[in-house]
C-alpha cells in the first residue's frame, strides 16, 4: 500500500492514457443535489481563495493495461470521483469559448495523438462505472441525450452543476475559473498492491461518505472476490435489482436470512449471519448468487403478483397485500 497527498485532476483526471474502472461490486451513483451543492460551493471557495481544499481519499488499485490503456479500479470514493467527471462534463458545455473547452476535455476523454493505443467511445473516457452507469455516462459524455434517462442521478446532477455553472458565471466566475478550483481539491491517495486485500480495505473505509447498505454489502463479498464478476453481474445480480428497488433490497435479505437460519437475524448483524449462511452452506459465489436470484423471484411475485400463476393466484396475492 502507497499512500500520498494528491490531486484529482493531477494524479487521476489529467493523465492521459489512463482509464478508472468501477468495478460491478460497487454501488450504483447516487450523490444528491445537496452533496453536489456543497461540493460545488466548495470548489468555488477553493477557487476564490485560491487555497486547496481537502475532500476526501481516493483508493485504486492498477491493473494489467488494456488496448494500451493502464487500467486501475476504484475501491472507494468513486461517488466523489464520479460527481467531478459529470461536472468536468458540464464545465465542457458551458464553457463560452474554445478555449475554456481545452482542460475540460482533456480530464474527461484519452488522446491518442501519436497512435499508441487503440481507443473507441468507452476506452475513450477516463472513466468507466459498472454497466448501468456506464451506459448513461457513455451517453451524457459523448452529448447523446436522446438517449438519456432523464430521472437518472447522472442526468440530473448534470444539469444541476449547469444551473449552478450558469449562476456563477453571471456572477463574473469563468468556466476556467471553476475547473481551476477542482484542481485545488485535494485527497489522500490509496494505491493498493497486489498484497492488500481489497474487499477488507473496502469494508472498513466505508465508514465516511454514505453507509453501505445489507445488499450493498452483500453485493461487494458475492461478487468482489470473484474472477468473473461482469459475468454474475450481468447473470444474476443485476437480474435481482431490477425486481426489486433498492429500498426494498435490505429487506429482502433480511427475510431470506430469516428463511435460512434458526432464530431471527437483525438488521444490525445481518451481514455477519449471512457470511455465516454462505460458509455453512458451502457456497460459490455463483451457487449463491443463484439462489438469492430464487428467492428473489418468489419476493417479487408476493410484492406484485405474477400472472404466471394464473389469474386466479394473481388475484389472491393482491388481497393479501391489501
Amino acid at each position: 500500500m502507497f499512500i500520498f497527498q494528491g490531486s484529482i485532476i493531477t494524479n487521476f483526471l489529467s493523465q492521459n492514457g489512463q482509464q478508472y474502472k468501477i468495478p460491478v461490486y460497487q454501488r450504483n451513483y447516487e450523490w444528491s443535489k445537496e452533496q453536489c451543492k456543497k461540493l460545488f460551493e466548495d470548489i468555488v471557495q477553493a477557487a476564490g481563495r485560491n487555497q486547496l481544499h481537502f475532500c476526501g481519499s481516493i483508493v485504486f488499485q492498477p491493473l494489467a493495461p488494456v488496448k494500451g490503456i493502464n487500467n486501475s479500479i476504484i475501491i472507494d470514493g468513486q461517488q466523489r470521483l464520479t460527481t467531478i467527471y459529470i461536472l468536468i462534463k458540464a464545465l465542457y458545455d458551458m464553457a463560452a469559448n474554445d478555449a475554456e473547452k481545452v482542460a475540460p476535455e482533456q480530464a474527461l476523454f484519452n488522446k491518442d495523438q501519436f497512435g499508441q493505443y487503440t481507443i473507441d467511445d468507452t476506452s475513450k473516457m477516463k472513466l468507466k462505472p459498472a454497466k448501468d452507469n456506464n451506459d448513461q455516462l457513455l451517453s451524457l459524455i459523448h452529448g447523446k441525450f436522446d438517449k438519456l434517462d432523464k430521472s437518472c442521478e447522472i442526468y440530473r446532477n448534470y444539469t444541476y452543476f449547469c444551473e449552478m455553472i450558469k449562476e456563477q458565471q453571471n456572477k463574473g466566475m469563468t468556466v476556467s475559473d471553476i475547473y481551476r478550483g477542482i484542481s485545488l481539491l485535494t485527497v489522500a491517495v490509496i494505491q493498493l498492491d497486489g498484497n492488500d486485500k481489497a474487499q477488507e480495505i473496502f469494508e472498513r473505509i466505508n465508514s465516511t461518505g454514505i453507509p453501505l447498505s445489507l445488499a450493498d454489502k452483500i453485493r461487494n463479498y458475492v461478487l468482489m472476490t470473484d474472477i468473473n464478476q461482469d459475468y454474475l453481474y450481468e447473470e444474476y445480480w443485476i437480474k435481482v435489482e431490477r425486481m426489486l428497488p433498492k429500498e426494498q433490497l435490505s429487506a429482502f435479505f433480511l427475510d431470506y436470512l430469516n428463511i435460512k437460519i434458526d432464530g431471527f437475524a437483525k438488521e444490525t448483524d445481518a451481514y455477519d449471519v449471512f457470511k455465516s449462511v454462505y460458509s455453512d452452506g458451502k457456497f460459490t459465489n455463483e451457487s449463491m448468487l443463484k439462489e438469492i436470484l430464487h428467492y428473489a423471484e418468489f419476493y417479487h411475485t408476493f410484492l406484485y403478483g405474477n400472472k404466471a400463476y394464473g389469474e386466479n393466484v394473481d388475484s389472491l396475492l393482491k388481497t393479501s397485500r391489501n
